[in-house]
């Protein structure tokens, strides 16, 4: 496996933990939590800004680590599909 190939797996796991993991998360959460008012684009808007801002950055930080485990995950597997072809 390259290291190339690891290198971006990080970094599309990092981008899917902070740009769709947490955000469904949080969106979620606010959905839940209030239920009548403003529309669910209000909900996913405050997500985004909230993660922008930094205010929970332990959760983020675990959303980011959840995107890197599922894009390493990917890599595996496409390596071993990969010798596997080959033997």
């Amino acid at each position: 496996m390259k290291k190339k190939s690891i290198l971006i797996a990080i970094i599309v796991g990092i981008l899917l933990g902070v740009l769709v993991i947490r955000p469904l998360t949080m969106f979620t959460h606010f959905f839940d939590e209030h239920t009548a008012g403003t529309s669910w684009l209000d909900y996913l808007g405050n997500s985004y800004l909230e993660i922008l801002t930094f205010k929970d950055f332990g959760n983020t930080f675990f959303s980011i680590l959840g995107g890197i485990m599922i894009c390493m995950l990917v890599v595996m597997i496409k390596a071993r599909k990969k010798s596997g072809n080959d033997a």
